[in-house]
């Protein structure tokens, strides 16, 4: 069941964007069918977060799925949540990162308007860069 709805968002997110899925969040959470879960695509790297302590036991589904939709990751980076508190009074705190694959923390972001470097090694804090936010970038990249 889990492995069908990674399956069902990676497809949802390859007919609506076409090329431009290449650089989405592939997968996210409550609105996918598995909370705590979210995929954020770059290229052929990616950037998988587990915002629920219980999630980060699906690491090697989420992985494998993105493999059979991607191909061979560039570069995977994995957010997990470590502390039961609640996530946003910590800033970021309660989750350790670590790049599970490739060896730069840098990944490309292209978007429409602009492409920019982010590094995934920041993990989650107030203000770090998301897909939510390419609208607010619009106008700045114009």
């Amino acid at each position: 069941l889990l492995s069908a709805r990674l399956k069902s968002a990676f497809a949802q997110r390859q007919r609506r964007h076409g090329e431009g899925a290449a650089y989405c969040r592939a997968f996210n959470g409550d609105q996918d069918g598995l909370p705590g879960v979210l995929v954020d695509r770059f290229g052929s790297s990616a950037v998988v977060t587990f915002e629920v302590v219980g999630s980060v036991k699906l690491e090697l589904l989420v992985q494998e799925e993105l493999t059979r939709w991607i191909g061979k990751l560039k570069q995977l980076t994995v957010h997990r949540m470590t502390a039961k508190k609640e996530k946003w009074a910590q800033e970021g705190s309660e989750f350790t990162t670590s790049i599970t694959r490739g060896d730069a923390s840098k990944v490309r972001v292209v978007e429409p308007l602009a492409s920019f470097d982010v590094d995934v090694l920041q993990g989650l804090v107030p203000g770090h860069w998301n897909y939510s936010l390419e609208a607010l970038r619009a106008p700045l990249a114009q």
